[in-house]
């Protein structure tokens, strides 16, 4: 009789010790990898970034190390630009006059955009972003928050010899006014990019009859909104959609 119950529990007893053997071993993988995750966590925080002079002090409301990790952006597309970038030695310049912010209530957070120049390598970008005000989660985000450009022929040039390079489509410029033209809250218009031709901004009064003063007016307003988004009006053209009476 002892010697059945011995046979029995033979077997469970491997089973036992064969589950502790997995218990430990994935216990063992789970902690490697936290730890190198740990570790490269830290290393992020510690690796060296082109920094944006005086670009932190002006932006309003803006989260927690947003500016830091902005500048390690930058520094990803002044590396597509330059042989045996040294970033820890690089300092961006806000080029006078260039710093745009826009606030969209409905999104709860500012849009800006800004040129800066890198003197000692005589490059110049535009920086398109989207962020949240004091750390909140908006309800709604457009789909990329941040661009990096080469600026285009609206952009004074300062370093005529920078053969810039960035990872972006030409038609960026107008994309981004797509994505947030509709958030300005007009109580006399709506404004939106046309899906077909993304050239033009159809503009929506939102009122009956207008005269031509009017829509002189509402094209000017459209126009002021657009650059406030850091791009130039003169790449769009402007068509007024007036409502019609039925019957």
């Amino acid at each position: 009789m002892e010697d059945n119950r011995k046979d029995k529990s033979i077997p469970i007893l491997i089973f036992c010790v064969i589950q502790i053997f997995i218990i430990v071993i994935l216990i063992s993988i789970f902690l490697i990898f936290r730890k190198d995750e740990r570790i490269s966590n830290v290393e992020y925080e510690r690796q060296p970034a082109t920094t944006i002079e005086d670009l932190a002090s002006e932006l309003p409301e803006k989260p927690d190390n947003f500016v830091s990790n902005l500048e390690r952006e930058l520094a990803k597309t002044i590396e597509l630009n330059t042989d045996n970038f040294d970033m820890a030695n690089t300092k961006a310049e806000v080029r006078q006059n260039t710093l745009k912010t826009q606030q969209f209530n409905r999104l709860e957070g500012y849009f800006f955009s800004v040129v800066v120049d890198i003197p000692n390598l005589q490059q110049s970008y535009q920086i398109y972003n989207f962020y949240p005000a004091s750390n909140s989660l908006p309800n709604s985000t457009p789909p990329n928050s941040l661009y990096i450009l080469c600026l285009d022929e609206n952009n004074e040039k300062i370093y005529s010899n920078f053969n810039c390079k960035d990872n972006y489509p030409s038609e960026t410029r107008r994309n981004i006014v797509a994505s947030y033209l509709k958030y300005f809250d007009y109580d006399d218009i709506s404004m939106t990019v046309d899906n077909v031709n993304p050239s033009v901004i159809n503009i929506t009064p939102k009122k009956y009859n207008i005269n031509d003063s009017e829509r002189k007016a509402f094209v000017e307003k459209t126009k002021e909104a657009v650059e406030s988004l850091g791009v130039s009006s003169s790449i769009f053209e402007y068509h007024i959609l007036e409502l019609r009476h039925l019957g």
